[in-house]
């Protein structure tokens, strides 16, 4: 019985371990949303993978175990211009119909290696290392308790082959990618302080005490050593929110309305108007602006709104020379000095009506 159940560990682990091994098969594409839509049920999946995603085939799902795992693929069809470029991708999905070595990629990743429409191109791939940055999260699933515990370790770089809660083994759950503890109606764990311990498929351990809440994830304080057969991090098209991050630049153009508030004329008024026209500049503060435009003495504009009537002075006189007539508050018509010394001398108006 011993035999046997070892010979069951190895093939298990082998499944996982092989790195190195090139696949091939059928490469097509699919959406698939939120990047925890898929059968792994993946709570906090790796940046790039929003875009640079895919569904493994179901004889390599191997009971969830490799969900979470990353794959570096190429094109391997002669109708692909560059059978060289490759991107790295994060196994969120299984494709049931897809056959041994098949992937179902993201569009957005098929069209960069085939440089097509979705449709079914040959694709070369392997397992690599996944760009991980800071420590192993432990999300727990939502519903968990006390009583029932389901654990999902993510932003490892390979594989985990096993997960203990509180020293006790846990099994996968079923249809998504949970270790669950099982009390039974028996309590097994304080969330507030579990001790997890996660074993990566190159036999490398962590084991530390973490404090979760369900729904969420939680960030440990330590992380697993990439294994040598690991893929290069630079790899994933992961390049592209870099563009986003040019974009916020573009608002510069904010300093330039800042500098047009200062440059209006509004202080070349002050000297213009004479000192009979203190209570017109108060009255009609729109007017100012033309009057600056017209090159013409400050008087001469001041005098079609609502000045008073100059009587004497040489302001009189340069009025009556300029307008035949004023019009006062009441809308009625004055004759300027001009008009009543044409009345004087019988020679009669200009203005009347014939």
């Amino acid at each position: 019985m011993k035999s046997t159940t070892f010979a069951f560990a190895a093939a298990a682990t082998l499944a996982l371990s092989n790195a190195d091994e090139y696949f091939t098969g059928d490469g097509t594409a699919y959406t698939l949303g939120d990047t925890s839509a898929g059968n792994c049920n993946y709570m906090k999946a790796l940046g790039f993978a929003s875009n640079n995603y895919a569904a493994l085939n179901d004889k390599q799902w191997n009971g969830l175990k490799n969900c979470g795992r990353c794959a570096e693929v190429s094109c391997a069809d002669s109708r692909c211009a560059d059978q060289s470029k490759s991107i790295v991708v994060q196994i969120l999905d299984r494709c049931p119909e897809c056959q041994y070595g098949d992937l179902d990629l993201s569009p957005s990743v098929f069209s960069a290696l085939t440089g097509s429409s979705p449709s079914r191109y040959k694709v070369k791939w392997k397992f690599v290392d996944c760009p991980v940055q800071g420590n192993v999260n432990y999300c727990l699933k939502g519903g968990s308790n006390n009583y029932w515990t389901a654990i999902q370790p993510t932003n490892v770089p390979t594989g985990v082959t096993d997960l203990q809660i509180n020293g006790k083994s846990t099994k996968m759950l079923d249809g998504a990618y949970y270790y669950l503890l099982d009390g039974s109606g028996q309590q097994i764990a304080d969330l507030s302080s579990v001790t997890v311990s996660l074993t990566d498929l190159s036999g490398n351990s962590v084991k530390e005490t973490v404090s979760l809440s369900a729904g969420s994830c939680t960030e440990g304080s330590r992380q697993f050593q990439s294994s040598s057969a690991g893929g290069s991090p630079s790899v994933p098209v992961a390049t592209t929110p870099t563009t986003n991050t040019s974009t916020p630049l573009t608002p510069t153009p904010t300093a330039v309305p800042t500098e047009t508030p200062s440059a209006p004329p509004a202080t070349s008024l002050p000297p213009t108007p004479a000192t009979t026209i203190p209570t017109w500049q108060q009255g009609s503060p729109s007017t100012p602006a033309p009057t600056a435009q017209s090159g013409a003495p400050t008087t001469t504009p001041t005098s079609q709104q609502s000045q008073p009537n100059p009587t004497s002075g040489s302001d009189a006189t340069q009025t009556a020379q300029q307008y035949p007539y004023w019009q006062n508050d009441e809308g009625d018509v004055t004759q300027t000095a001009q008009q009543n010394s044409w009345n004087e001398h019988g020679y009669g108006s200009p203005w009347q009506q014939q």
